[in-house]
Protein backbone atom coordinates (compact mmCIF):
# COMPACT_ATOMS: atom_id res chain seq x y z
CA UNK A 1 0.00 0.00 0.00
CA UNK A 2 1.21 3.63 -0.99
CA UNK A 3 0.28 6.95 0.24
CA UNK A 4 0.85 10.12 -1.73
CA UNK A 5 2.45 13.13 0.13
CA UNK A 6 1.85 15.81 -2.14
CA UNK A 7 1.07 19.16 -0.59
CA UNK A 8 4.57 18.54 2.02
CA UNK A 9 6.81 18.24 -0.46
CA UNK A 10 6.06 20.46 -3.30
CA UNK A 11 8.88 22.72 -2.76
CA UNK A 12 7.27 26.04 -4.82
CA UNK A 13 8.87 28.13 -7.74
CA UNK A 14 8.59 31.53 -5.25
CA UNK A 15 10.83 34.27 -5.24
CA UNK A 16 10.71 35.14 -1.33
CA UNK A 17 12.26 38.26 -1.07
CA UNK A 18 13.29 37.52 2.47
CA UNK A 19 16.56 39.22 2.12
CA UNK A 20 20.04 37.08 2.53
CA UNK A 21 18.39 33.95 2.77
CA UNK A 22 16.68 31.45 -0.10
CA UNK A 23 13.56 29.31 1.30
CA UNK A 24 13.42 25.84 1.33
CA UNK A 25 11.41 25.57 -1.85
CA UNK A 26 12.91 28.14 -3.51
CA UNK A 27 13.88 26.25 -7.28
CA UNK A 28 12.39 23.74 -9.59
CA UNK A 29 8.76 22.59 -8.66
CA UNK A 30 9.08 18.91 -7.76
CA UNK A 31 6.03 16.32 -7.98
CA UNK A 32 4.55 14.62 -4.84
CA UNK A 33 6.18 11.90 -3.67
CA UNK A 34 4.88 8.94 -3.31
CA UNK A 35 5.91 6.73 0.20
CA UNK A 36 4.73 2.80 1.20
CA UNK A 37 3.36 2.57 4.86
CA UNK A 38 6.58 1.09 5.98
CA UNK A 39 8.00 4.52 5.43
CA UNK A 40 5.31 6.50 7.59
CA UNK A 41 5.32 3.72 10.07
CA UNK A 42 9.38 4.50 10.17
CA UNK A 43 8.92 8.39 10.42
CA UNK A 44 6.16 7.65 13.21
CA UNK A 45 8.43 5.65 15.37
CA UNK A 46 11.42 8.35 14.62
CA UNK A 47 8.94 11.22 15.60
CA UNK A 48 8.19 10.02 18.94
CA UNK A 49 11.85 8.98 19.61
CA UNK A 50 12.04 12.85 19.12
CA UNK A 51 8.96 13.32 21.48
CA UNK A 52 10.49 11.70 24.13
CA UNK A 53 14.01 13.76 23.64
CA UNK A 54 11.97 16.84 23.57
CA UNK A 55 10.84 16.11 27.58
CA UNK A 56 14.31 16.77 28.69
CA UNK A 57 14.56 19.67 25.98
CA UNK A 58 16.43 21.72 28.45
CA UNK A 59 19.36 19.54 28.26
CA UNK A 60 21.23 20.79 24.91
CA UNK A 61 21.79 17.03 23.99
CA UNK A 62 18.72 15.72 24.46
CA UNK A 63 17.83 18.88 22.40
CA UNK A 64 19.70 17.75 19.58
CA UNK A 65 18.42 14.61 19.73
CA UNK A 66 15.13 15.68 19.37
CA UNK A 67 15.98 17.49 16.53
CA UNK A 68 17.88 14.82 14.72
CA UNK A 69 15.40 12.15 15.09
CA UNK A 70 12.54 14.98 13.67
CA UNK A 71 14.96 15.35 10.54
CA UNK A 72 15.25 11.80 9.89
CA UNK A 73 11.28 11.55 10.45
CA UNK A 74 10.50 14.30 7.87
CA UNK A 75 13.17 12.82 5.43
CA UNK A 76 11.09 9.64 5.45
CA UNK A 77 7.93 10.16 5.41
CA UNK A 78 6.97 14.41 5.46
CA UNK A 79 4.28 15.70 7.42
CA UNK A 80 2.89 19.51 8.42
CA UNK A 81 3.46 17.66 12.11
CA UNK A 82 6.92 16.82 12.38
CA UNK A 83 7.81 20.25 10.36
CA UNK A 84 6.10 22.46 13.06
CA UNK A 85 7.90 20.68 15.74
CA UNK A 86 11.43 21.48 13.59
CA UNK A 87 10.85 25.03 13.31
CA UNK A 88 9.77 25.23 17.04
CA UNK A 89 12.79 23.25 18.23
CA UNK A 90 15.37 25.19 16.50
CA UNK A 91 13.70 28.19 17.36
CA UNK A 92 14.53 27.18 21.38
CA UNK A 93 17.71 26.03 20.03
CA UNK A 94 18.69 29.13 18.66
CA UNK A 95 17.09 31.24 21.74
CA UNK A 96 18.55 29.06 24.23
CA UNK A 97 21.99 27.78 23.01
CA UNK A 98 23.10 30.86 21.29
CA UNK A 99 21.32 33.91 22.17
CA UNK A 100 22.60 34.61 25.44
CA UNK A 101 26.46 34.10 23.84
CA UNK A 102 27.47 37.39 21.96
CA UNK A 103 30.31 34.88 20.37
CA UNK A 104 27.55 32.51 18.90
CA UNK A 105 26.08 34.79 16.62
CA UNK A 106 26.87 32.58 13.38
CA UNK A 107 25.26 29.70 14.47
CA UNK A 108 22.34 31.65 15.99
CA UNK A 109 21.68 32.68 12.60
CA UNK A 110 22.06 29.76 11.21
CA UNK A 111 19.87 27.51 13.30
CA UNK A 112 16.86 30.18 12.99
CA UNK A 113 17.74 29.41 9.27
CA UNK A 114 16.82 26.26 9.80
CA UNK A 115 13.48 27.10 11.78
CA UNK A 116 12.55 29.35 9.09
CA UNK A 117 13.02 26.46 6.25
CA UNK A 118 11.19 23.82 8.75
CA UNK A 119 8.28 26.35 9.07
CA UNK A 120 8.09 27.24 5.23
CA UNK A 121 7.50 23.44 4.67
CA UNK A 122 4.93 23.38 7.48
CA UNK A 123 2.81 26.05 5.98
CA UNK A 124 2.67 24.39 2.56
CA UNK A 125 1.94 20.81 4.39
CA UNK A 126 -0.65 22.73 6.54
CA UNK A 127 -3.00 24.10 3.38
CA UNK A 128 -3.23 22.95 -0.37
CA UNK A 129 -4.83 26.29 -0.91
CA UNK A 130 -1.62 27.89 0.07
CA UNK A 131 0.27 26.27 -2.22
CA UNK A 132 -2.48 26.49 -5.07
CA UNK A 133 -2.06 30.49 -4.62
CA UNK A 134 1.48 30.44 -4.98
CA UNK A 135 1.82 28.44 -7.71
CA UNK A 136 -0.97 30.59 -9.09
CA UNK A 137 1.51 33.37 -8.79
CA UNK A 138 0.33 35.24 -5.72
CA UNK A 139 2.71 36.86 -3.51
CA UNK A 140 3.31 35.20 0.29
CA UNK A 141 1.54 38.18 2.04
CA UNK A 142 -1.46 37.40 -0.03
CA UNK A 143 -1.53 33.66 -0.56
CA UNK A 144 -1.06 33.63 3.64
CA UNK A 145 -5.01 34.85 3.76
CA UNK A 146 -6.25 31.18 2.48
CA UNK A 147 -4.41 29.72 5.39
CA UNK A 148 -7.06 28.78 7.85
CA UNK A 149 -6.41 27.52 11.87
CA UNK A 150 -4.88 24.29 11.37
CA UNK A 151 -1.89 26.35 9.90
CA UNK A 152 -1.28 28.41 12.88
CA UNK A 153 1.48 27.31 14.93
CA UNK A 154 3.36 26.38 11.21
CA UNK A 155 2.61 30.29 10.68
CA UNK A 156 3.96 31.23 13.94
CA UNK A 157 7.16 29.03 14.08
CA UNK A 158 7.84 30.46 10.74
CA UNK A 159 7.36 33.35 11.35
CA UNK A 160 8.91 33.88 14.92
CA UNK A 161 12.20 32.30 12.98
CA UNK A 162 11.97 34.35 10.44
CA UNK A 163 11.98 37.61 13.06
CA UNK A 164 14.65 36.96 14.79
CA UNK A 165 16.79 36.02 11.97
CA UNK A 166 16.32 39.31 10.48
CA UNK A 167 16.04 41.31 13.73
CA UNK A 168 19.49 39.86 14.49
CA UNK A 169 21.53 41.12 10.84
CA UNK A 170 19.99 44.77 11.70
CA UNK A 171 17.30 47.26 10.69
CA UNK A 172 17.62 46.79 7.01
CA UNK A 173 17.47 42.73 6.93
CA UNK A 174 14.11 43.57 9.20
CA UNK A 175 12.45 46.00 6.93
CA UNK A 176 12.92 43.64 3.88
CA UNK A 177 11.16 40.68 5.62
CA UNK A 178 8.50 43.12 8.22
CA UNK A 179 5.67 42.90 5.36
CA UNK A 180 5.68 39.21 5.14
CA UNK A 181 6.38 38.48 8.95
CA UNK A 182 3.44 41.25 9.47
CA UNK A 183 0.90 39.35 7.18
CA UNK A 184 1.64 36.14 8.67
CA UNK A 185 1.25 36.70 12.15
CA UNK A 186 -1.87 39.23 11.43
CA UNK A 187 -3.02 35.43 10.07
CA UNK A 188 -2.39 33.62 13.20
CA UNK A 189 -4.15 36.79 15.43
CA UNK A 190 -7.33 36.43 12.94
CA UNK A 191 -7.34 32.18 13.08
CA UNK A 192 -6.49 31.71 16.82
CA UNK A 193 -4.95 34.63 18.60
CA UNK A 194 -4.52 32.05 22.20
CA UNK A 195 -1.68 29.91 19.83
CA UNK A 196 1.16 28.95 22.47
CA UNK A 197 0.28 31.30 24.98
CA UNK A 198 -1.29 34.12 23.35
CA UNK A 199 1.53 34.59 21.05
CA UNK A 200 -0.30 36.27 18.15
CA UNK A 201 -0.91 39.26 21.07
CA UNK A 202 2.48 39.15 22.08
CA UNK A 203 4.14 39.28 18.61
CA UNK A 204 2.11 42.59 17.59
CA UNK A 205 3.10 43.73 21.50
CA UNK A 206 6.84 43.56 19.98
CA UNK A 207 6.00 44.69 16.62
CA UNK A 208 4.49 48.19 17.66
CA UNK A 209 7.52 48.84 19.86
CA UNK A 210 10.24 47.55 17.82
CA UNK A 211 9.15 49.32 14.30
CA UNK A 212 9.68 53.23 14.06
CA UNK A 213 6.74 55.42 13.46
CA UNK A 214 7.27 55.96 9.37
CA UNK A 215 7.13 51.74 9.50
CA UNK A 216 3.56 51.81 11.56
CA UNK A 217 4.89 52.15 15.18
CA UNK A 218 2.91 52.69 18.11
CA UNK A 219 3.50 52.49 21.71
CA UNK A 220 -0.22 52.49 22.59
CA UNK A 221 -0.44 49.57 20.52
CA UNK A 222 2.54 47.99 21.64
CA UNK A 223 0.65 48.17 25.21
CA UNK A 224 -2.63 46.87 24.17
CA UNK A 225 -1.61 44.08 22.84
CA UNK A 226 1.20 42.90 25.45
CA UNK A 227 -1.88 43.52 27.95
CA UNK A 228 -4.20 41.04 25.57
CA UNK A 229 -1.35 38.30 25.89
CA UNK A 230 -1.29 38.77 29.93
CA UNK A 231 -4.60 38.86 30.24
CA UNK A 232 -4.73 35.92 28.34
CA UNK A 233 -1.69 33.95 29.43
CA UNK A 234 -0.89 35.78 32.57
CA UNK A 235 1.87 32.82 33.54
CA UNK A 236 3.78 32.60 30.69
CA UNK A 237 7.29 34.60 31.73
CA UNK A 238 8.50 35.11 27.77
CA UNK A 239 5.33 38.54 27.50
CA UNK A 240 6.72 40.01 30.82
CA UNK A 241 10.05 39.73 29.32
CA UNK A 242 9.74 40.92 25.86
CA UNK A 243 7.12 43.73 27.09
CA UNK A 244 10.50 44.62 29.16
CA UNK A 245 12.79 44.21 27.10
CA UNK A 246 10.92 46.43 24.13
CA UNK A 247 8.37 48.30 25.45
CA UNK A 248 9.58 49.88 28.99
CA UNK A 249 12.62 50.55 26.70
CA UNK A 250 11.04 52.47 24.37
CA UNK A 251 9.18 54.43 27.28
CA UNK A 252 12.37 54.40 28.70
CA UNK A 253 10.02 53.48 31.92
CA UNK A 254 13.13 51.81 34.41
CA UNK A 255 10.02 51.24 37.01
CA UNK A 256 7.90 49.29 34.59
CA UNK A 257 11.36 47.28 33.15
CA UNK A 258 12.17 46.46 36.53
CA UNK A 259 8.83 45.71 38.14
CA UNK A 260 8.24 42.97 34.94
CA UNK A 261 11.47 41.63 34.97
CA UNK A 262 11.32 40.88 39.02
CA UNK A 263 8.16 39.42 38.60
CA UNK A 264 9.96 36.56 35.94
CA UNK A 265 13.10 36.11 38.31
CA UNK A 266 11.04 35.64 41.25
CA UNK A 267 8.74 33.07 39.32
CA UNK A 268 8.26 29.46 39.87
CA UNK A 269 9.03 27.90 36.38
CA UNK A 270 7.67 25.05 36.88
CA UNK A 271 4.08 25.42 37.77
CA UNK A 272 3.23 24.39 33.93
CA UNK A 273 5.46 21.28 33.17
CA UNK A 274 4.83 21.77 29.42
CA UNK A 275 7.04 24.82 29.11
CA UNK A 276 9.39 24.23 31.95
CA UNK A 277 12.37 24.81 29.53
CA UNK A 278 11.51 27.77 28.07
CA UNK A 279 10.29 29.64 31.69
CA UNK A 280 13.22 28.73 32.93
CA UNK A 281 15.12 30.16 29.60
CA UNK A 282 12.94 33.15 30.32
CA UNK A 283 14.08 34.26 34.05
CA UNK A 284 18.17 33.95 32.66
CA UNK A 285 17.18 36.68 30.42
CA UNK A 286 15.43 38.90 33.10
CA UNK A 287 18.40 38.32 34.81
CA UNK A 288 20.71 39.18 32.10
CA UNK A 289 18.20 42.31 31.09
CA UNK A 290 18.31 43.64 34.86
CA UNK A 291 22.07 43.22 34.62
CA UNK A 292 22.03 45.99 31.31
CA UNK A 293 19.40 48.14 32.92
CA UNK A 294 22.53 51.12 33.10
CA UNK A 295 22.85 50.58 29.77
CA UNK A 296 19.50 51.00 28.56
CA UNK A 297 18.53 53.78 30.46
Amino acid sequence: MKTVYGVGLVLLALVTGCAGRQAAWEGKAEQAAVVDEAAVAKAAELAAQGDEAWKTRGDVEKLKEALAKWEEASKTAPNMDTYVKLSRGYYFYAESAFSLDKSKQAEMLATYDLGTKAGEQAVAASSPDFVKAVKGGAKWEEAVKSTDEKSVPALYWYASNLGKWARAQGFTVVLSNRDRIKATMTQCLRANPDYFYAAPHRYFGAYYSVAPAFAGGDVDKSKSHFEESLTRAPSYLATKVLMADVYATKKQDRALFEKLLKEVVAADATTDPEIIPEQELEKKKAEDLLKRAEDLF
